[in-house]
């Protein structure tokens, strides 16, 4: 395909600017056209230069216009948008969760199997150059034998109306986990809705791989993190993942964009256990800024889209998290 590639960005909400500015970043590549119901978000997209003529409120009106779709949409109207995208023969870049539930995610697979499109799923913090430091860690064997993950991911915010936290929140550390550890041979949880919305403000999960790896993950909307988060203004958000093993340690901060490497191990001896302790290093992790990172999302899917391979962050890292977020649900101990 020599001419750009025509994108319908479905949404835009809060995260909307973003989509757009790492779409923009890819320059002469992408001819975009933008669709919200809500005129004030239409508006929001002509104040950054949309033109109008490339606006609408549906975007089922777009769908013929386009050969790829972003669907930024609520979660709850991801599976019924992205059907409708697939009859037409569009290739789907989907933000997380995929969908709203995981008969839906599966149903979604079904779909799919029926196709030669694209489908990738929008995990924003995989993209980061965070995550791609604590990968190529993991991969070179530098922690030797894995033994514990933790993450946090909180922030006193605004909730969301289409998703609780395990799916708009903690799903962000659920994939960074099944990346690098894989998936989970057991899950126990603990979920709290005190807002009585009818979906979880708090959620703790603890994992154990099959290699002996254990996890524990949480998220909550009622605990204030450490800084100002640079993607919701104004959440004071804490969004750290760390992760242990036989030789050493990593500590990811993603609200500071900082990255220490910890080279620790024991050691027995005669006497009885001691700590072998090398400097904590701070590796050359050069930070992103938000739109940065949505553009090195939509590389890659233009990427897939060109070469016709599907992507890493898939359908399959879609299910998986799907998968989670509902045993988490189902398994929950009160």
């Amino acid at each position: 395909m020599s001419r750009p590639l025509r994108v319908l960005q479905a949404g835009f909400g809060a995260f909307g600017p973003v989509h757009l500015a790492g779409w923009r970043a890819l320059g002469h590549e992408v001819d975009l056209w933008v669709a919200d119901p809500d005129p004030a978000a239409r508006a929001a997209a002509r104040r950054l230069g949309v033109p109008e003529e490339r606006l609408a409120a549906d975007p089922l009106d777009l769908l013929e216009a386009v050969d790829a779709i972003d669907i930024a949409v609520p979660a709850d109207h991801h599976f019924s948008l992205c059907g409708k995208a697939l009859d037409r023969n569009l290739d789907v870049f989907i933000e997380k969760p995929m969908t709203a539930t995981l008969a839906e995610a599966e149903a979604l697979a079904g779909l799919l199997a029926k196709t030669d499109r694209i489908l990738q799923v929008g995990f924003f913090l995989r993209a980061t150059p965070l995550a791609r430091a604590l990968k190529r860690e993991v991969e070179a064997g530098m922690l030797g034998t894995l033994r514990h993950a933790a993450g946090e991911f909180s922030g006193f915010k605004r909730p969301r109306r289409d998703s609780g936290v395990l799916d708009n929140d903690l799903v962000h550390f659920l994939d960074l986990a099944l990346w690098l550890l894989g998936e989970p041979k057991e899950v126990r949880s603990l979920t709290r809705d005190f807002l009585g919305r009818g979906s979880e403000d708090l959620a703790v999960l603890l994992l154990a791989f099959p290699g002996g790896a254990v996890a524990r993950l949480e998220a909550s909307w009622h605990m204030p993190g450490d800084a100002l988060d640079p993607i919701v203004p104004g959440n004071l958000a804490t969004k750290r993942f760390r992760l242990a093993g036989a030789k050493g340690q990593l500590d990811a901060d993603f609200i500071a964009d900082r990255l220490v490497v910890h080279r620790r191990r024991h050691v027995e001896e005669p006497a009885g256990w001691r700590v072998e302790a090398g400097p904590g290093l701070l590796p050359p992790v050069t930070g992103a800024a938000p739109a940065t990172v949505m553009a090195a999302q939509f590389e890659e899917f233009l990427a897939c889209v060109r070469e016709r391979r599907q992507p890493e962050a898939g359908l399959a890292a879609g299910l998986a998290a799907a998968r989670l977020i509902e045993r988490a649900r189902r398994e929950s101990l009160l």
